[in-house]
């Protein structure tokens, strides 16, 4: 499409210069740029109904746990897992800290990973550390836009908004995220689409009460821990997994 810019009033000229930057934001958003390995894409297709992800600190284990919750609240999920609208997820931290600084931080802030322009296209794509070319330009490298486009919230209600913890936020496709803390006790009385825990549980009640509030709605259950700090249900998980139990898979980060 071309456009007479001599024709254009100011105010056009304004309008387009904001729509064309619109668009450079969307084609740079997070969840597009993504680039899963083949692991954390199985991952990502998986429909069994309690998944695991063990692995040590910066293998990734959060990373496809929030990308899970941001495609489902964005309504972006490409394995049709989740519904485009009106659903809920639970996330649960170890504390109010872990909360806002690892699954607030990977969602809502920018650099859940890094991203970088293409040797050969130019063009914004994920970093892949892996690549010889990448590495020796890792200083081009940036961080990539929040996973969760600030386009498509609607509220945020804080629980600490000094240190940027939230309580519930509540997306413009209808979508609520709850935020909770392990320490205390679990939610009753309310039916949810997604939870993902996140490391050890302070109360382990948590576990149990989770899986109920899925049954209604045939919800998905996502778990993502360091395996020797996790709770002795996480431990059981594993030994499903590795039995076979169709209703639960393990996927390993390293």
């Amino acid at each position: 499409m071309k456009f007479d810019l001599s024709k254009m009033t100011s105010h056009q000229k304004h309008r387009l210069i904001q729509m064309l930057a619109e668009l450079m934001r969307r084609r740079m958003e997070s969840l597009l740029l993504y680039e899963p390995l083949p692991i954390q894409d199985e991952f990502h297709q998986c429909k069994a109904k309690e998944r695991i992800v063990p692995g040590a600190n910066r293998s990734g284990k959060t990373l496809v746990a929030a990308v899970e919750v941001a495609r489902a609240v964005t309504g972006q999920d490409p394995y049709g897992k989740y519904p485009l609208r009106d659903g809920r997820v639970v996330c649960v931290g170890m504390n109010k800290r872990a909360i806002g600084e690892v699954l607030w931080r990977k969602l809502g802030k920018p650099g859940a990973f890094l991203i970088i322009r293409d040797q050969v296209t130019n063009a914004w794509r994920a970093y892949r550390p892996w690549d010889a070319w990448d590495a020796a330009n890792w200083k081009l490298a940036r961080p990539a836009s929040p996973l969760i486009p600030e386009r498509f919230i609607q509220s945020v209600a804080w629980e600490d908004r000094k240190e940027e913890v939230p309580s519930v936020i509540t997306m413009k496709t209808g979508w609520e995220i709850i935020f909770a803390s392990s320490m205390g006790a679990p939610f009753q009385g309310i039916d949810v689409n997604m939870v993902w825990l996140d490391e050890e549980l302070g109360n382990p009640q948590w576990y149990t009460e989770m899986l109920g509030r899925l049954l209604d709605r045939r919800g998905l259950f996502v778990w993502s821990a360091t395996p020797q700090l996790a709770t002795e249900h996480f431990h059981h998980l594993h030994e499903r997994a590795e039995e076979g139990d169709p209703n639960v898979r393990e996927f390993t980060m390293v």
